[in-house]
């Protein structure tokens, strides 16, 4: 399974004869006919010790157009989405281009029999040439599960393969073997152990449909990241709460949301900001915002809210990280406060930057009561070149938990 974020580069390549048990002159032996084409969605979880929690989800499309193999692998997390474009041929496997685009790092990487060469650019926004010769024969990292799926699974099937692992642009030993075999959601699977560079990662490969039931990759010895063919239930804003939004003279409230802050004087609706900010959170139906200005822009508060929260301390940590990673990687920007707190009486996520221009982007976000359902993580954003101007607006944000029912 492709893509970034917590999958980066899957680097398995290559295979042995002597790992299908057959002779040096036999070679490999997969089939692109064993794979099933088409569009599969995947739930994607992170467990952290004891805290299990969705990550977003994954959706890959696979095509063959005559002699080539089309891998599209879109993952949509809850707070950035990341894409993944991989071309092989369709009859060995051998790669022939890969794309990556996230908010934080693209590529475009071309292979050869001797070298894959391309660019990537870096966090800072510099771009490098990548070139780096490989050994022969070679296949793209991310295809390995694929490469696998195509293989003639039976027991105690192996594979040992050198591979280019993107990202680091380096090469790599991999090995995996079929340990057995069990039932995932009612589907017959091979269950398939291996590891990427000393990663552990098992898939669990359907016996009829050579479908990838589940993927788990073990980053630490707490730390997992776990796909499952059964999509998530996912929680949607409604078009009734985008619209919830009330603005008054002195203060802002959103009844069924149940948040309300004090308002400055002189800030109404900016519609194009509005659009500009929810084109950057596109394909995410769980999280909203709303975006008012000054008549000059030169002060800016924005309201967003994520619905469906999971309510713990990592996934509010993981949420600050996000928030926090795009001023952090750019020098333009100094970080003055990177706080998070999760105490009794005191649950939020503290932020501001100031920039080189003069301006300053402070961010306050709490999370909804425990008895809100689906919990609410509301967030704060002010920009404005003094950086004290919007303090109250900020602190005085509240999220209160649903009406009481009287009897």
């Amino acid at each position: 399974m492709s893509g970034r974020g917590w999958v980066v580069g899957l680097a398995w390549t290559g295979l042995t004869a002597s790992a299908f048990g057959q002779n040096a002159s036999a070679g490999p032996h997969f089939d692109s006919g064993r794979l099933r084409f088409g569009t599969d969605t995947f739930a994607a979880y992170v467990i952290n010790g004891t805290d299990t929690s969705l990550n977003g989800y994954v959706i890959t499309s696979l095509e063959t157009n005559g002699a080539r193999l089309t891998r599209t692998y879109s993952e949509v997390g809850q707070i950035i989405s990341t894409e993944d474009t991989i071309v092989d041929r369709r009859d060995d496997f051998r790669p022939l281009a890969h794309s990556t685009h996230s908010p934080y790092y693209v590529a475009w990487i071309a292979f050869d029999s001797a070298a894959v060469t391309g660019w990537q650019r870096l966090p800072n926004g510099d771009s490098v040439v990548v070139r780096v010769a490989l050994p022969f024969p070679m296949y793209n990292a991310a295809s390995f599960d694929l490469i696998v799926r195509a293989s003639p699974l039976q027991d105690r099937f192996e594979v040992s393969l050198p591979g280019f692992r993107t990202g680091p642009n380096s090469i790599v030993t991999m090995r995996g073997r079929v340990t057995g075999a069990e039932a995932v959601d009612g589907h017959d699977c091979w269950v398939f152990k291996g590891d990427n560079a000393n990663t552990p990662v098992t898939f669990w490969i359907d016996k009829q449909s050579a479908a990838l039931r589940r993927q788990l990759i073990q980053f630490r010895v707490d730390m997992f990241h776990l796909l499952t063919a059964v999509p998530p239930t996912l929680v949607f804003i409604t078009p009734a709460e985008q619209a919830g939004l009330v603005i008054g003279p002195t203060s802002l409230r959103h009844p069924n949301f149940g948040f309300s802050a004090p308002l400055p004087h002189g800030l109404t609706s900016d519609t194009a900001l509005q659009r500009q900010s929810l084109r950057g959170i596109a394909g995410h139906p769980n999280l909203y915002a709303w975006v008012l200005a000054d008549s000059a822009r030169a002060s800016i508060i924005i309201i967003e809210v994520y619905k469906g929260f999971p309510g713990t301390l990592r996934a509010l940590q993981r949420f600050a990280l996000e928030l926090s990673s795009g001023f952090k990687t750019n020098p333009s920007w100094e970080m003055l406060v990177d706080s998070t707190y999760w105490e009794e009486g005191r649950r939020e996520a503290l932020l501001t930057a100031h920039a080189r221009n003069g301006n300053y982007v402070s961010s306050r976000c709490v999370p909804s009561p425990e008895n809100r359902r689906p919990l609410l993580l509301v967030c704060m954003q002010t920009v404005s070149p003094d950086q004290h101007a919007f303090d109250r607006v900020r602190t005085g944000l509240v999220v209160a938990g649903p009406p009481s029912q009287k009897p």
